[in-house]
């Protein structure tokens, strides 16, 4: 059944016209971002297979657009690209939010929240670095780096350039284990190090370094390891 064979009503946009974008269910407002089917498959139809298929939105936002390419028949580059950009423009939403970017930090739990909610479904290991004014106030959150975590592949210059371009007075760093495991490895210990030291040339001062894998994440600050070598 195409969807023009629907009744117009119940059609998305027209659902979402009369109803306001809220009253849809996922599926609805998946179809309406890929705006047509596939040869045989309607639009509706085809947003509730990728749905189910992934898990849902969340699991949906991790996936890269080959993967839109190569498990959904007829789904392509366009159709792909957009599903990505969509995806990204909501993690960057998350990224400045304004709870985050409105009081001051008192705990280490407060930023590992939002890291958690940025990094907890990413299949690739990503760092991210919290600016933090000389107020305590976060100033911007940004991904810096994406790939294997290594001390060798962590540009602590960029680093540095970005904390002057902000004007800010100390940082705290993220990036997440997409093993799971929340436990502090070497390679982490050498990185936090190798920043600590770049960081105390600029007298910028590393507040924590937080480890998110999953919904769980662990402080150095809590473990009283951040300025042990």
């Amino acid at each position: 059944m195409t969807l023009k064979n629907h009744p117009k009503d119940e059609q998305p946009r027209e659902k979402a016209a009369k109803h306001g974008i809220n009253a849809l269910s996922d599926s609805e407002l998946l179809a309406i971002i890929l705006r047509t089917g596939t040869k045989g498959k309607n639009v509706l139809d085809l947003a509730r297979e990728m749905l189910e298929k992934s898990g849902g939105f969340n699991e949906l936002a991790a996936k890269s657009d080959g993967y839109f390419k190569n498990e959904f028949h007829g789904v392509g580059k366009d159709k792909a690209i957009t599903l990505s950009a969509l995806f990204e423009i909501a993690k960057r939403v998350q990224t400045s939010d304004k709870n985050y970017l409105s009081g001051r930090i008192s705990s280490p739990d407060i930023i590992a929240e939002h890291f958690i909610r940025y990094l907890k479904n990413e299949p690739v290991e990503k760092f991210m670095v919290a600016f933090i004014s000389t107020g305590g106030r976060v100033i911007k959150i940004e991904e810096l780096f994406s790939g294997s975590l290594e001390s060798s592949l962590v540009d602590v210059r960029e680093i540095i350039k970005r904390c002057l371009d902000h004007n800010a007075k100390s940082i705290i760093i993220s990036h997440n284990h997409p093993s799971g495991t929340p436990e502090v490895s070497v390679e982490d210990r050498r990185v936090t190090k190798k920043i600590r030291e770049a960081c105390n040339i600029f007298n910028i001062k590393l507040l924590d370094h937080i480890i998110v894998a999953g919904t769980k994440f662990v402080s150095f600050s809590n473990l009283g390891i951040l300025n042990i070598d």
